[in-house]
């Protein structure tokens, strides 16, 4: 069915010339846009995409902005297209508006520890003598560990980078990594979390991620401070050498924590809808964090900015 649909859809792109959407809905009843608002009705019954804009589905089925097909394939409308239209309006789609309207996700994710929201507990607060101004503190403090201890002290916690990229690890990129500066910009919000120098890159093949995944872990488990993160940026996408997913879960995690990733991509797609194409999976091996980020820059920062609040808690309650 998916396939007939994929069909369908490329052969209204290769007629967008000669088919309009006003002579489809006079012959069949349904138009593009029908078939935009009928993939936006499907998302919703899904978890992983009720949250896709209209607009996202558009693209897809256009091809393009829908407003650029427009300005290409609209013309004038004749009379007689004018009048079969209004004629067949018995046999027209119809659509419940309100089940289109924007998605409004559910209650945040809860905190198992004290049932605060994750995102309060994240959220950094405001000291007395800045309780006046406007700006919010640029540090977000992390959430205090769960101790009978009458001084807490945050975990600090290490955060080691493998980049996964074909290109960059043949040296393609003339300007180079942009993930690391990424990746350091939204570590800097997180009080305590350090990041490590330079990032291993490695190629989109399965055994040489899942070798610096392993040689990483390793490495980290000396840690003699806190806690230690592994996250690895490219590979989660659908293309056949976007394995880093796979190569992951070869190492046979201790524990998978499926529904932070899904949390975490969800809420990032508010800021950059391509994160919820992402096939990333994270968990814990040995001890140690390990995530998988996008490879795009921005979903990057979208991603790991709801992620390293997991992280938070995962570091704070896995002794």
């Amino acid at each position: 069915e998916a396939s007939a649909f994929r069909f369908l859809l490329q052969h209204l792109r290769e007629r967008s010339s000669s088919v309009s959407n006003m002579v489809l809905m006079s012959v069949s009843g349904f138009c593009r846009n029908c078939l935009t608002k009928w993939l936006t009705l499907s998302s919703r019954s899904l978890p992983d995409t009720a949250h896709l804009p209209l607009d996202f589905f558009a693209n897809y089925v256009y091809d393009e902005d829908p407003k650029a097909w427009k300005e290409k394939y609209n013309g004038t409308t004749s009379e007689d297209l004018k009048s079969n239209y209004e004629a067949s309006k018995s046999i027209h789609a119809k659509f419940d508006k309100k089940a289109l309207e924007p998605f409004q996700p559910p209650n945040p994710l809860q905190s198992d520890v004290c049932c605060k929201d994750v995102d309060d507990l994240c959220a950094p607060k405001p000291s007395s003598s800045s309780s006046t101004s406007s700006s919010s503190p640029s540090v977000i403090p992390l959430p205090p560990p769960p101790s009978s201890s009458s001084t807490q002290t945050p975990v600090k916690i290490t955060v080691a980078l493998i980049i996964v990229s074909d290109r960059l690890h043949n040296n393609q990129y003339p300007e180079g990594d942009k993930c690391l500066p990424a990746v350091s910009r939204c570590l800097s919000k997180f009080k305590a979390a350090s990041l490590l120098d330079k990032p291993a890159v490695v190629p989109d093949e399965e055994e040489a991620i899942a070798s610096a995944l392993r040689e990483t872990v390793e490495a980290l488990k000396s840690n003699p401070e806190g806690k230690s993160v592994v996250l690895t940026c490219g590979g989660t996408g659908f293309s056949p050498r976007d394995v880093t997913p796979e190569a992951t879960l070869s190492l046979d995690l201790d524990k998978r924590f499926s529904q932070l990733m899904s949390h975490s991509t969800r809420l990032a797609s508010k800021d950059d809808v391509m994160a919820s194409l992402s096939r990333g999976v994270c968990g814990e091996k040995d001890g140690i964090f390990v995530g998988n980020l996008p490879g795009n820059p921005e979903a990057v920062e979208a991603v790991l900015n709801e992620l390293f609040k997991g992280v938070i808690w995962w570091a704070s309650n896995s002794e």
